[in-house]
């Protein structure tokens, strides 16, 4: 005999030939049939939605040891340009997993975060992402971060944010030459520093465009994609 009553089972020597006996322990365990709970069925409840004045937010915040500043960090491109053509994202990132998210388009090499909150531990991380069609699509994500200062003594943080490089010599006779070697590790932005002829005694010379028909040393500087972030000296 079994009894089988979904949430229990009664195993037993017989087999179903005992059903008045399985009825009999049925009764016991659940009462007559007319007494029978309703099947279960599934009860959705509507979530509560709670609104929070933006006063009372604040005041959470700062209760939990936040603090609202005013944030700017001046973006420069690794040939000591304003950086353009981007949009970048601020993100604070707390000890205990917190984290608080900006978003900026470049002003003039300029990223500004009004009313942004953060706590005097953590870290502080920057993307800056280009912006499609524009001079700067296809180009990298430039990433940088730096330790939130542990006292925070103004309501204004300002920050320089530079974009990495690397300064290599190439030998080459042209700068189009130079070009043409850079390629070959793909898509690299560059700027010429200086030449200085090999063999000639030539003095070093700053140029963008040069060509002759000797070998020449170029000081080139490439972009890297790294921000190197700093607070603003005043």
């Amino acid at each position: 005999m079994t009894v089988n009553l979904d949430f229990w089972r009664y195993p037993g020597d017989a087999e179903d030939d005992q059903s008045e006996q399985a009825e009999q322990v049925r009764d016991w365990l659940l009462g007559p049939a007319e007494q029978w709970p309703p099947p279960a069925r599934q009860i959705t409840f509507e979530p509560d939605v709670i609104t929070v004045s933006v006063a009372r937010r604040r005041a959470l915040l700062r209760g939990a040891g936040w603090l609202p500043v005013n944030v700017q960090i001046m973006v420069g491109a690794f040939d000591n340009t304003p950086l353009g053509a981007h949009v970048c994202f601020l993100q604070y990132a707390g000890p205990r997993g917190e984290t608080f998210t900006g978003r900026s388009e470049l002003a003039g090499g300029t990223a500004s975060y009004a009313d942004f909150w953060l706590k005097p531990q953590g870290v502080l991380q920057l993307l800056a992402v280009p912006q499609a069609d524009s001079p700067a699509a296809g180009g990298p994500v430039l990433a940088g971060s730096i330790v939130v200062p542990s006292r925070i003594a103004a309501a204004y943080l300002a920050f320089t944010a530079i974009q990495d490089h690397q300064d290599i010599e190439i030998r080459a006779g042209s700068q189009q030459a130079v070009a043409e070697q850079l390629e070959l590790q793909g898509n690299v932005k560059f700027t010429i520093l200086g030449t200085v002829e090999i063999g000639g005694g030539g003095g070093r010379q700053d140029t963008s465009t040069r060509t002759t028909t000797g070998e020449v040393a170029w000081t080139v500087r490439i972009a890297r994609p790294g921000l190197t972030i700093a607070p603003a000296q005043r």
